[in-house]
């Protein structure tokens, strides 16, 4: 039979190709050659999230294997989104929150999509974030954020001063 030690890992924006090691034993230990393929296409190296599929390209003589194809998948890695400006007090004006993309590796790119992101009225609105990039995944605890829009509150101090003189204080008591 053929073994495979690894079949499974997490994105790392690097080669995961060392990864992949098909052998067989069979008086000792052979590594094996093999083909990968990827969303149905061949391919030399092993690095975004997604399932692969290692074929082995391998013979030894007089030797059949009963498996000769292995499922390795590069789960997507997790990220965390960092949500600012989302607390207002109400003018009038359309308010929406920013967010940013925590923990992507250096050269990668990942936008980001806000759903339900403006609002104008007073309330707490739940707004929604995606990305566009396989490779990664937003934590569930950050995949949504409250935009707050409070009621506007004026507080209005006025000093009230009065002078009374000692007859004025007399006439009131009386």
């Amino acid at each position: 039979d053929v073994y495979m030690d690894t079949t499974e890992c997490t994105y790392t924006s690097q080669s995961l190709k060392d990864l992949v090691k098909p052998y067989c034993i069979l008086n000792g230990e052979h590594d094996l050659e093999y083909a990968i393929t990827y969303k149905g296409e061949s391919v030399s190296d092993i690095v975004n999230a997604g399932d692969y599929t290692i074929t082995i390209t391998s013979e030894i003589e007089n030797v059949s294997f009963n498996t000769t194809t292995f499922n390795f998948k590069v789960k997507p890695y997790e990220i965390t989104i960092n949500y600012s400006n989302d607390t207002y007090e109400y003018d009038g004006e359309i308010k929406s929150l920013t967010a940013t993309a925590v923990g992507v590796f250096a050269g990668d790119i990942v936008n980001i999509v806000l759903t339900n992101n403006t609002a104008k009225d007073i309330g707490s609105y739940i707004v929604t974030a995606e990305i566009d990039n396989e490779n990664y995944v937003i934590s569930s605890e950050c995949a949504s954020h409250n935009l707050v829009i409070n009621k506007h509150v004026d507080i209005l101090l006025e000093s009230t001063r009065a002078t009374y003189s000692r007859e004025d204080l007399i006439n009131n008591i009386k």
